[in-house]
């Protein structure tokens, strides 16, 4: 059985605590698509829109990074309802491309995308 908890204001903190930072720099959205999970990424946008998408880590990372890295496809797809398509496979900024990192770490299903 699942509980949900519905506020009518949001509680303390809440906004603070789903923008957090790592000491690398990661916000829980970079954790999300790193580990695959939709659910979780797909809440955060939810409340944080699609500035959640457009956090960079320490290394220039966007949360599509991670999500190419481990090869998490859905993560991407969800990104891309987001943001632009082309933005999510070729976004050139301070670290490398989406698409490179999929490469660098043998996820050619993302390729695919």
């Amino acid at each position: 059985m699942t509980h949900t908890m519905q506020y009518q204001t949001e509680p303390s903190g809440v906004t603070e605590l789903l923008t957090s930072t790592t000491a690398f720099g990661s916000t829980p959205a970079h954790l999300a698509a790193r580990g695959g999970w939709v659910d979780a990424l797909s809440f955060l946008i939810d409340h944080l829109g699609d500035a959640a998408l457009s956090a960079r880590d320490n290394d220039g990372w966007l949360p599509a990074h991670g999500a190419a890295r481990g090869g998490h496809s859905d993560v991407l797809r969800l990104i891309a309802l987001h943001t632009s398509p082309k933005a999510v496979l070729d976004e050139q900024g301070s670290g490398p491309t989406v698409k490179s990192v999929a490469r660098k770490y043998g996820q050619k299903e993302v390729g695919k995308l």
